[in-house]
């Protein structure tokens, strides 16, 4: 069975976080590291002092979140946030089975966006 794009969660209630028809834990596992070190890397390039965005920060964050969920729902709902995820589990016993890809996904894609961050802040240091 391939991947059904846009399928239906079933009987799950309340945008838990499940692996849609066809999604696999690889695939969805990929696509929260991938997604959340996106938005992250969006969130602190925005947020930056001497470079963001300043007052219009929420508005590149917002698009970020947009394409981001866009993309996102069709494979696992997309969590990029471990506290999205736990809210509606807690009233969908059918969301724990994955719920570790909504811990793991976004905790690593976040620790390598704030790694590449730090790396992009340093060589910007180094050239002014």
């Amino acid at each position: 069975m391939g991947f059904d794009f846009g399928g239906v969660t079933g009987s799950n209630i309340l945008a838990s976080n499940v692996l849609q028809p066809g999604a696999t834990s690889g695939m969805a596992l990929l696509m929260e590291i991938l997604f959340t070190f996106f938005f992250v890397l969006t969130i602190l390039g925005a947020t930056d002092e001497r470079h963001g965005f300043g007052r219009f920060a929420g508005i590149a964050i917002g698009i970020a979140l947009g394409l981001v969920n866009i993309v996102g729902i069709p494979v696992d709902n997309c969590s990029v946030n471990p506290a999205r995820s736990f809210g509606p589990a807690l009233f969908s016993p059918d969301a724990w089975g994955d719920f570790w890809i909504m811990v793991v996904g976004p905790l690593a894609g976040a620790v390598i966006a704030v790694l590449a961050w730090n790396a992009i802040s340093a060589s910007r240091k180094a050239i002014e």
